[in-house]
């Protein structure tokens, strides 16, 4: 009996496949190797010396390229990308280190649509506005700051429903600043307390909404900018105090979280401090998710509550808002934890905050039960579920009926295309209905 044998065409072609994982793999593990030996060099030098040792500097930087196996020094800057997506240049301006990102400019980085994107949250902080006062660093030549108060378009929709496009002026659909997403948030939030009927979910979110909108009044953000401070933080304690739910918007360096307090039921000296995090700094701990701690009240103070809303603003980085956290928790361990998946978009602004709510909402059931151990933890995660699909789907229904209303916006129909492709999006009907829509058969409305 003859050997049978797979045709050399499909060996081929499985072969091809194989080596064309190795080699993306090869390339990410070099990106990342550049990466690390780029910052490790250039971390170890401070802004004068950067400024100072130009020559003697490019003549390392561009070893470290050639090592890593890039022709120059100009093509690893701009290919290679650390373990999150970014180039050198995006990460120095999320870092807020306005020498340092200046200096990889000098060296041949280039401001793309994700780095300019960077630079405009970046620069809405102290550090960024005395690097541009300073002349450390200079805009790019095409920026336009966002509104301080207002989504840009993209962002309203890529935020809320995990939709990765760029709009034809250039602005991506993910990253925002801290104030116009903690806003929407709040409409959210607020919209669903109303419309939502069952208890006793509805007095859960009615308390829910009444700690965003109170924050969001008293916060003030222009932009990541909390200009409400230091006033807010003594209006946020006396809430804290006085037993009410209660969010802050906490971020560090170009990151947003989701931060809140409840009330313990049998313990009036006492408040459920819930900590979310589920990008960037949960990697080093592992735990991806919410967690709750039972905290003394006296410690929730004004000067806490203006650190965590002023983190981005004042420069702070992650590991100073956890050292903040642990002051307070006194190094206890969680009384209870949400094991939530990590970010899978660049929308911790939305994110964070909309995760933090099912935090609240076990808060609320441990009280009524008396304790986490009484809690159904399913029946809690399904309600916050109802909440987040909600959501999700009046978002989309927005976007249907924008499109049908304004069918020859390009970055409506991207957004649509963009929600429609993803796998698992459980409300594309309303998408594909209007996208499928002849442009005749549409009537104006009266």
């Amino acid at each position: 009996m003859p050997e049978l044998s797979a045709p050399n065409s499909t060996i081929t072609s499985h072969t091809d496949i194989v080596n064309d994982k190795l080699k993306e793999q090869n390339a990410k593990v070099e990106q990342e190797r550049f990466m690390l030996e780029l910052f490790a060099f250039l971390q170890r030098k401070n802004d004068l010396l950067l400024q100072q040792q130009s020559d003697q500097l490019q003549t390392s930087l561009k070893s470290i390229a050639q090592d890593c196996g890039y022709q120059d020094l100009p093509t690893a800057l701009n290919l290679a990308k650390n373990a999150r997506g970014q180039t050198a240049l995006v990460k120095a301006l999320q870092d807020q280190q306005f020498g340092l990102a200046n200096t990889l400019l000098n060296s041949g980085a280039r401001y793309d649509e994700q780095a300019t994107a960077e630079f405009d949250i970046a620069i809405d902080s102290e550090r960024g506005r005395e690097a541009l006062a300073n002349h450390t660093i200079s805009a790019p030549s095409s920026y336009t700051p966002s509104d301080p108060k207002k989504l840009h378009l993209v962002k309203e929709y890529g935020l809320v429903l995990g939709i990765e496009m760029t709009s034809k002026d250039g602005t991506p659909s993910q990253r925002a600043h801290i104030g116009p997403a903690y806003s929407l948030m709040t409409e959210s939030v607020n919209d669903y307390s109303k419309s939502c009927a069952n208890q006793p979910v509805k007095d859960d979110f009615t308390q829910i909404a009444n700690a965003f909108n109170f924050t969001n009044n008293v916060s003030k953000f222009q932009g990541s900018n909390p200009t409400g401070t230091p006033e807010a933080g003594k209006e946020l304690s006396k809430r804290i105090q006085a037993g009410e739910v209660t969010t802050v918007p906490v971020s560090c360096k170009g990151h947003a979280m989701g931060l809140s307090f409840a009330p313990v039921a049998h313990d009036p000296n006492k408040t459920y401090l819930v900590f979310t995090n589920r990008g960037e700094g949960a990697e080093k701990s592992g735990k991806f998710g919410t967690q709750i701690y039972e905290v003394d009240k006296r410690d929730i103070t004004p000067e806490f509550i203006n650190k965590m809303m002023n983190g981005h603003f004042k420069g702070h980085s992650h590991d100073d808002i956890m050292s903040n956290i642990q002051r307070v928790t006194k190094g206890k361990e969680p009384v209870s934890h949400i094991q939530q998946s990590p970010q899978k978009y660049d929308n911790c602004s939305i994110a964070n905050a909309r995760s933090n709510i099912q935090g609240i909402l076990l808060c609320q059931e441990a009280n009524r039960k008396g304790g986490f151990d009484k809690v159904n933890k399913d029946e809690v995660k399904e309600r916050y579920k109802d909440f987040s699909d909600d959501m999700k789907s009046k978002k989309v229904q927005e976007l249907a009926k924008a499109i049908t209303k304004n069918p020859g916006n390009s970055d409506l129909k991207a957004l649509a295309q963009g929600y429609i492709d993803k796998p698992g999006s459980k409300f594309k009907h309303h998408l594909e209905s209007a996208m499928s829509e002849e442009p005749s058969m549409r009537r104006k409305s009266p």
